[in-house]
């Protein structure tokens, strides 16, 4: 499949020039439809050099150069020349869009569509049974590019943490570092917290789960919902926020330190399951914003421009753009209290991370010890069965040879102690109903020659 680039720079001056010239022609007729405008394409990648598959997802790549050999440098931070692709047949791709270099001296603007654009850096990711990973969405760490760390969330479930930077001296190099098994089904958001650089954020299935990278297990997983999630992503200005569409057309709002069994809010916008979900202008504000709050984990606060940019944005509103699978748009203007963050929010979605953490390490510090506890608990049934086996048998044994003597087992010597025990109990029973009938003849309750009458 193809990536295709638009370059629309001059194209509103030319359609403007266009209904300029139309003007001055004769009207046209009232049943005559408006002609909508054409905008060509500029660049389009080879077919042979694309994926093989539908492309699921296209993230830009700004502040970085990456060579043919995967090498990766910085540029200048507000130029973005690259982007990455990912698709099912295993492979990201990563793009130069300045296409133009590939023209030769001497070649015209109108042979740009005759140009075998194919991708700068290829890497391929390996899923969990070995088979190429049907990526569907990619997070990178965009403060970070130059390490070349991300994630790819596949159809399968699957979460994967690559690096897409090849190393020194390896031609073939494993770029897989590690992959897990984070949802049933296919994962349909992943994104990293825009407040802390290391936890992202996963939904898939019925469920959400917040993962912090570095680990193999998530420190949170929400309860299973009625239906199944289609988008998700992580509120701009408030840190413990998360925000979830299903396929019943919901929308759910959850405040982690509000309630973190079940969404605070959640409202039915549409009939129809919706297909994405993003924040107007969440992608440029909130880098600039989180910028400065991920260095407060060392002690440090966010910036007074970052500060003052937060309260802009709230003062000017906060909205949500929705879009469903019949193509229909809506535009969610997002409530006061759910964009202004409460006093120390981040720092109390950090405990409660740290929290989570903790039990999750202390369940998998336990681990060993319930499987073995397991394993005894097994082995004592298996071997409870097998007596229970042999007890059967001999006494299908003793059946069939009543003449002989049978020897004695384990069960048999079981219930002679249990009968020996149980005429014990009675011979006690009997002895104390006598004491009793001579104590109240002595006491002339009863007379003598009233029979003994045990209570049971």
């Amino acid at each position: 499949m193809q990536v295709v680039l638009w370059d629309t720079t001059h194209e509103h001056e030319r359609i403007a020039r266009m209904k300029a010239a139309s003007n001055k022609q004769e009207t046209q007729d009232a049943g005559d439809e408006a002609a909508i405008p054409i905008v060509k394409c500029k660049y389009a990648t080879t077919i042979e050099f694309s994926h093989h598959h539908v492309i699921m997802d296209l993230q830009w790549l700004p502040g970085i150069e990456i060579s043919t050999r995967g090498k990766v440098t910085n540029a200048e931070p507000r130029e973005c020349s690259f982007l990455a692709t990912t698709s099912g047949d295993g492979k990201v791709n990563f793009w130069d869009v300045r296409v133009e270099r590939l023209m030769k001296k001497g070649r015209k603007a109108e042979d740009s569509l005759e140009l075998v654009w194919k991708p700068a850096h290829s890497i391929h990711i390996i899923s969990l049974i070995g088979m190429d990973l049907g990526g569907l969405r990619m997070c990178f760490n965009f403060r970070e590019l130059d390490k070349g760390a991300f994630f790819v969330g596949s159809a399968d479930g699957e979460l994967v943490y690559a690096e897409f930077v090849r190393p020194e001296g390896e031609d073939n190099p494993e770029y897989t570092k590690s992959c897990v098994q984070a949802h049933v089904a296919p994962i349909m958001a992943l994104e990293r917290s825009p407040f802390f650089d290391d936890i992202i954020l996963t939904v898939g299935d019925w469920s959400f789960q917040i993962w912090r990278e570095g680990h193999a297990s998530p420190l949170f997983t929400s309860g299973y919902a009625a239906e199944m999630y289609t988008c998700g992503c992580w509120s701009p200005s408030r840190p413990a926020v998360v925000y979830l569409t299903d396929q019943a057309g919901n929308l759910e709002v959850w405040d982690l330190l509000d309630r973190s069994h079940e969404p605070s809010i959640k409202v039915t916008l549409a009939s129809t399951p919706f297909m994405s979900m993003s924040f107007m202008g969440a992608s440029s504000s909130t880098a600039s914003a989180a910028a400065p709050t991920a260095t407060s984990a060392a002690g440090a606060g966010p910036s007074a421009s970052a500060v003052a940019q937060q309260q802009q944005q709230q003062q000017a509103g906060q909205f949500l753009a929705l879009g469903d699978s019949v193509g229909v748009l809506r535009i969610v203007e997002i409530p006061r209290n759910l964009r202004r963050p409460m006093q120390s929010e981040r720092k109390a979605l950090a405990a409660f991370l740290d929290r989570e953490g903790e039990r999750v390490a202390d369940v998998e510090a336990r681990k060993p010890l319930r499987e073995k506890s397991v394993a005894a608990a097994e082995e004592a049934r298996k071997k409870a069965a097998d007596e229970a086996e042999a007890a059967a048998k001999d006494s299908a044994a003793q059946k069939d040879q009543p003449n002989q003597p049978a020897s004695p087992t384990k069960a048999t010597i079981k219930s002679a102690a249990h009968l020996a025990a149980l005429e014990l109990d009675e011979k006690a029973e009997a002895e104390y109903f006598k004491l009793e009938h001579r104590l109240k003849v002595q006491l002339g309750l009863i007379e003598e020659t009233e029979a003994e009458t045990p209570r049971r």
